[in-house]
């Protein structure tokens, strides 16, 4: 709990996203809880969780009007549905997400029922290493563009570099 409070561990994921991510950003935005199950952005009510999520580029498919985004995302704080909320604030909310996409960004035509947001790497200062192997997440970003070539039927990818 102390290691997580002071900030000493790394968290970073890869997400699928709806819209067109063009640059690398940083969300700031406290969160609060909004019910039972879902978390919201502070606006003055409620008892404020720091959140910092950084997101990062890294592919997109599809036609300039239904573009869709491969991100990275390395998160500061570890507040609960975090990534979540900060990409769904900025329009962009994950594929798959149950809760917080829009209900014309529910795809039909996903082979698998799941949300796409995959945990990439795991450091902690007390036991050095990688608790989830890159090639995990290789793997994950392979199964990815697999998809997406499956569902769009347009494959010219563009790779951030």
């Amino acid at each position: 709990q102390a290691t997580l409070r002071a900030r000493k561990w790394n968290k970073e994921y890869v997400c699928w996203v709806w819209g067109e991510v063009l640059e690398c950003q940083s969300i700031e935005t406290p969160l609060v809880h909004k019910g039972k199950q879902k978390m919201a952005l502070y606006q003055g009510r409620g008892k404020p969780q720091e959140a910092i999520t950084h997101v990062m580029p890294i592919a997109w498919i599809g036609a300039s009007d239904s573009r869709s985004t491969l991100l990275w995302v390395r998160i500061e704080t570890g507040v609960r549905h975090q990534i979540r909320v900060h990409l769904q604030s900025l329009g962009h909310a994950i594929v798959g997400d149950p809760l917080y996409a829009e209900p014309n960004q529910k795809p039909e035509a996903l082979s698998k029922d799941r949300m796409y947001l995959h945990a990439i790497r795991l450091n902690l200062p007390e036991t050095p290493g990688i608790f989830c192997q890159p090639e995990l997440a290789i793997g994950s970003i392979r199964e990815l563009k697999q998809e997406w070539k499956e569902l769009v039927a347009q494959e010219r990818w563009q790779q951030n570099q």
